[in-house]
């Protein structure tokens, strides 16, 4: 059992449009793709948490962005709103361009600053960045 982190980069809708049939998603520079009936507000460019046991993939839900700007980012930290988040010691970050998601190494942002720049966690304010996007 356990957690990956990644982001949705094509949904399919059924004819009714309330429901997906299919989700693609990267996680960690691999494209999985999730077939079924969900009913989820998650669309294309949602950053997600999967939940995975023993039969496959037991749930999808959404990270939430830190709102405000990114100031610093050092090795263990991301300072935003004059806030410090710590980091995941696995960590996901991609580099967005267009539509597409490319996996990049965490050090190649290292005091990136700006609104450019995106981080991601659950809803726990115990949690950790887990997804960190830069366009």
């Amino acid at each position: 059992d356990g957690y990956s982190y990644g982001v949705v980069t094509d949904v399919t809708l059924d004819n009714t449009r309330k429901y997906i049939t299919s989700f693609v998603l990267d996680v960690k520079g691999q494209l999985m793709t999730l077939n079924g009936r969900y009913k989820s507000s998650l669309g294309k460019g949602s950053v997600v948490k999967i939940i995975t046991g023993s039969k496959g993939v037991e749930s999808i839900s959404g990270l939430v962005e830190i709102k405000d700007t990114i100031s610093d980012i050092d090795y263990s930290s991301v300072y935003a709103g004059g806030k410090k988040y710590s980091i995941s010691e696995d960590v996901t970050v991609y580099e967005k361009s267009g539509e597409n998601y490319t996996l990049i190494k965490f050090a190649d942002i290292m005091g990136v600053s700006g609104k450019n720049v995106h981080a991601y966690m659950s809803t726990s304010s115990l949690d950790k960045v887990r997804v960190i996007i830069t366009e």
